[in-house]
């Protein structure tokens, strides 16, 4: 078994807020995002952009 790196993690925490931030409005997202990992705003934006940048290469690379 490989061993998790942060730049991993950080992917899978991507995936999941991508997940939840396409269920709720614009306004509401950098919010929940921060109440759900308990994180600063920065890193809830930067997981949401992460995520997105994931699905949008997923798409291209299927």
């Amino acid at each position: 078994m490989k061993p998790v790196t942060d730049n991993r993690m950080r992917d899978v925490k991507a995936g999941i807020v991508n997940e939840v931030a396409k269920m709720l409005p614009k306004s509401e997202r950098v919010a929940s995002v921060k109440g759900l990992l308990r994180c600063d705003e920065d890193e809830a934006r930067a997981l949401i952009s992460r995520g997105r940048r994931l699905e949008k290469a997923k798409e291209r690379a299927a």
